[in-house]
This record gives C-alpha cells, sequence and structure tokens, in this order.
C-alpha cells in the first residue's frame, strides 16, 4: 500500500513558483448598501500611490513568482477609483502584469461588482496552480514551497495562508458553528504539524488549483448580493453557505474528500501574511431626507467627541 502511495506521490509534478500565477484583486472604493446604504468606503491603503508596487515586490520576494494578472472593480463614476486605475496602467508598464478591468459603479453593492471582479480575474489564469491575493495583504516571510508540494502531494487543492495562528488553538465543533457566527471548523491533518484541515474558505491569500477553485465557486447560489454576515462577504458567503449545506448532508470522510482545503501554519511566527488595509467611510447625505440629517448630527455628535477626548488625553 505505501508503495502504491509513493507511486501515486511520484506522478504528480512538484509546484515550481516559475509556472504559478498571481491574481491580485484591487477596488479602490467599495458600497455596502446591506450595512449602511449611506455610506461608500475609499481604500486607505490606495491613498498611498505606491502600495500596488510593494504588494508586488512584497510578493516576488516572499515567492519567487513572476507572473502577475491584476483584476481591478472599476467604479467609473468614482474620482478615486479612475486615479487607481490610472497609476495600475502606469505600473502596467513597469511590471509587464496583465490588468483586468470590470466595469462597475458606486451604485452597484460591492457584493456583486466584487465578486463579478473575482470571476473575471479567474477566467484569466493560465496556470494550473494560482496564487490569490487580495491587494491589501502582505508577507511576513518567504513562503515554504516544500511544504506547499507537500500538501499537494497529499492531496491539497487549496491551501490557504494562515493569517492568525493563535485562532487555531481551539476547536470550533459543528455544534458551535449553528449556534454563533463562529463559521471555522478544523481537522488534525495526516501531513504534518504544518497543515490544518478546514471547513471554511476565505478571500484571505490561497494557493489552488484553478480547475478546483472554479468548481467551488460554480457551485454556489448567486442569486442574492447581499452575502456580508454570517457567511461572510463576497464571493465568500456563496461559497460558504453551500459548504456548510454540504457539511450537514456528508459523512466527515465524504465532506474532507470534497474539500481539500488546508491551511498553511507556521509554527514561528503567529501570521505568514498580514492584512493593513482598512476603508474609509463617506456619508452620502441627501439633506431632503430625514433620516440623512440624523445621521449629519451623528457625524458632528463623533467629530466632536474625538476632539474632546484628545483635549482629555493633552
Amino acid at each position: 500500500m505505501s508503495l502504491l502511495m509513493n507511486e501515486n506521490k511520484s506522478k504528480i509534478a512538484l509546484l515550481d513558483p516559475k509556472s504559478v500565477e498571481v491574481l491580485i484583486i484591487t477596488s479602490a472604493s467599495k458600497k455596502i448598501p446591506e450595512i449602511d446604504p449611506n455610506i461608500k468606503a475609499l481604500s486607505e491603503a490606495v491613498k498611498n500611490i505606491n502600495f500596488i508596487e510593494e504588494t508586488i515586490e512584497n510578493i516576488c520576494s516572499n515567492t519567487s513568482i513572476k507572473k502577475f494578472i491584476i483584476a481591478h472593480d472599476l467604479k467609473i463614476d468614482c474620482n478615486f477609483s479612475l486615479n487607481h486605475h490610472k497609476n495600475l496602467l502606469r505600473l502596467k508598464k513597469k511590471y509587464n502584469f496583465k490588468l483586468i478591468t470590470s466595469a462597475s459603479s458606486s451604485e452597484m453593492p460591492s457584493q456583486l461588482s466584487a465578486s463579478i471582479t473575482f470571476k473575471l480575474g479567474l477566467k484569466n489564469i493560465s496556470s494550473k496552480w494560482f496564487l490569490l491575493w487580495e491587494h491589501d495583504f502582505m508577507f511576513h516571510k518567504k513562503l515554504d514551497w516544500q511544504l506547499v508540494n507537500e500538501c499537494i502531494e497529499n492531496g491539497g487543492k487549496m491551501i490557504r495562508l494562515n493569517k492568525s495562528y493563535g485562532y487555531y488553538s481551539n476547536k470550533i465543533n459543528l455544534e458551535t458553528i449553528l449556534k454563533s457566527k463562529k463559521m471555522e471548523r478544523i481537522f488534525n491533518s495526516k501531513i504534518s504539524k504544518n497543515f490544518i484541515n478546514t471547513n471554511h474558505y476565505s478571500n484571505t491569500p490561497f494557493i489552488s488549483e484553478l480547475q478546483f477553485c472554479k468548481t467551488l465557486w460554480e457551485e454556489v447560489n448567486f442569486e442574492y448580493t447581499d452575502w456580508n454576515g454570517h457567511f461572510g462577504g463576497f464571493i465568500e458567503g456563496p461559497v460558504n453557505q453551500a459548504m456548510l449545506t454540504n457539511e450537514l448532508n456528508l459523512s466527515t470522510d465524504q465532506f474532507l474528500k470534497k474539500y481539500p482545503i488546508y491551511s498553511y501554519v507556521d509554527n514561528e511566527i503567529d501570521n505568514l501574511v498580514y492584512h493593513r488595509g482598512t476603508y474609509e467611510p463617506i456619508y452620502l447625505l441627501n439633506f431632503s431626507n430625514f433620516f440623512n440629517i440624523i445621521l449629519l448630527l451623528k457625524v458632528f455628535k463623533k467629530f466632536f467627541k474625538s476632539k474632546i477626548l484628545k483635549l482629555v488625553v493633552k
């Protein structure tokens, strides 16, 4: 039996970073009406004109991957978004990446427009394996390709790059998932201490087999665009809803066979990758609307409260 397993492993081509593409998803502006219809959010990271360049250089130096695709959720009626696109066109000449533009508007919910951008980016990948990257993540240290290949040799199809090692210190059982908003349940991996089986999909950086990710994103319910909440935002919501449905109807072995998703755990540091981006809320006020007047008063109250707190601290 062990001889047969070794034979099967030898047939799996080892992953070389030269054969892997990076898909970066970027957006300068978000509209999330299911949270607050009076707010649009602008990316703090995008305000730094060098941040995409820093992201590309960080990925190159920590993975040795050289092929990049950047998919931009372009809000055509937002100057902040248009300026971000001009910067992407400038950087395209320097780094020779493939720029995929998905046209949207500030009135389109980002749950819809971002998911469209994710799927459009995926269609443009030509490599068998790829690294998905939301634009405001960075590596703390180099990716160990030997560990990645060890996971692939043992059947891994998606390897999530661990964002918070401490999170995995406590297991969450299925009963807890059904009673709370803690969606992720983990399983001991038979591969090594560096990997944990997970029942959860996340848009945080991951390495995936292209066909597995396509299937994962296709076998979902996309009728609704307001997925923020229990199941997660953007494409995460439909995927996690479908995965939990299957988890409730399959045996554990059947579920893990269908979803060979692993978290890459680095035991030396808490976070292999980290999130450096936030979004600044911009209030869209209509003074003919009573509720917007109340909202304006709340904004002023928050502003003056922060000023008073600063004076107290001084």
